[in-house]
């Protein structure tokens, strides 16, 4: 090292010489209010990328459900457990759950038909409405696309679906804050997150959302891992 020099300035002056990253910190200091302020300021937008993960517990949850039957719903009130279910559709053997899926195949033509208890030996036919108890959730990704019965595996399709893309997300959005720096990642993370969540916030149909939710995989860990990088640098060189 020069005679006068610090050891900054002789790395300064030599950038061949290798360094010790702890000769830095000690010239310019290393965890202070600054730091603290900036690492603080930051984990409030981390909170939204626990809070998009972890939404698909209400959005995607599957409440109790039985099949729509014709002739003998209440026009006016969702009524989940009538009094004439019983002889409108079976029940599993051993188990007092209503069946889901399947009906009698019988054709009610008035209310009060619904109630009789002449059923016997009928044959089932496949539910192709569904009735949904409102009483816990008032709607669900369930009861917007009638996820159930044999589509009931795109509810857990939705959630594969998302941590694909959080997967290629992080393969391929990792280095985006050195591409652009912090503050334009944070910015177009930010945007893009916000467009698509709020997308499928109104999608129309299940493959709309299933797609939506996928690219909110991608941004969301993009989004997250600009905030890793830019809280684990020293804030002051990239402020």
């Amino acid at each position: 090292m020069a005679s006068g020099l610090t050891t900054t300035e002789a790395l300064l002056d030599d950038p061949k010489k290798k360094f010790n990253y702890d000769d830095f910190l000690e010239h310019i200091g290393q965890v202070g209010p600054f730091q603290r302020r900036a690492t603080l300021l930051l984990c409030w937008p981390a909170f939204f990328f626990g809070i998009i993960i972890m939404c698909s517990t209400f959005t995607g949850a599957v409440p109790r459900y039985r099949c729509y039957v014709n002739g003998c719903e209440n026009a006016t009130v969702n009524e989940f457990q009538p009094v004439w279910i019983n002889h409108t559709v079976p029940w599993y053997q051993g188990d007092p759950v209503l069946r889901q899926c399947r009906r009698y195949n019988v054709t009610w033509n008035v209310p009060a038909q619904c109630l009789e208890d002449d059923i016997v030996d009928v044959d089932l036919v496949k539910c192709h409405q569904w009735v949904y108890d409102t009483s816990l959730f008032r709607s669900t990704i369930v009861t917007d696309f009638d996820l159930t019965c044999d589509d009931e595996w795109k509810q857990t399709f939705c959630n594969t679906l998302y941590m694909t893309g959080m997967l290629i997300g992080a393969s391929t959005l990792g280095n985006l804050s050195d591409v652009l720096g912090r503050k334009k990642s944070f910015t177009v993370t930010t945007l893009l997150l916000a467009t698509v969540v709020t997308l499928s916030a109104v999608a129309t149909d299940f493959w709309t959302y299933a797609v939506l939710r996928f690219l909110c995989g991608v941004f969301n860990i993009g989004f997250f891992l600009v905030l890793f990088v830019w809280g684990t640098n020293n804030p002051r060189l990239h402020w």
